[in-house]
C-alpha cells in the first residue's frame, strides 16, 4: 500500500475472482477471446490449441500501439 501512495496509485478493492466488475480487464478479455477464435477458425486449427494462441495474441498485444496510449506500446508505457 505504501509503495502505491508513494507512486501516487489509488488502489480500489474490489470482489475477489470477478472480472466483471473491472469493466476494463473484462473487455479486454472478450477482445482477446474473440481474436484468438479468429485466428484459429481462419488457420483451421483445431481448438485444444487455444491456451497457446492465447499467449501469442497476448504477446501481440502488447506490441502493438493503442490510441489511448499516445501511440506508445504498452511495453513502452
Amino acid at each position: 500500500m505504501r509503495v502505491c501512495q508513494d507512486s501516487g496509485i489509488v488502489h480500489h478493492f474490489t470482489v475477489r475472482e470477478t472480472l466483471q466488475y473491472n469493466g476494463i480487464a473484462e473487455c479486454m478479455n472478450c477482445t482477446l477471446v474473440d481474436k484468438v477464435w479468429c485466428i484459429l477458425s481462419t488457420a483451421g486449427v483445431d481448438k485444444h490449441f487455444w491456451a497457446e494462441a492465447i499467449e501469442y495474441m497476448c504477446h501481440l498485444v502488447n506490441q502493438l500501439p493503442f490510441t489511448t496510449l499516445e501511440k506508445k506500446t504498452p511495453m513502452e508505457v
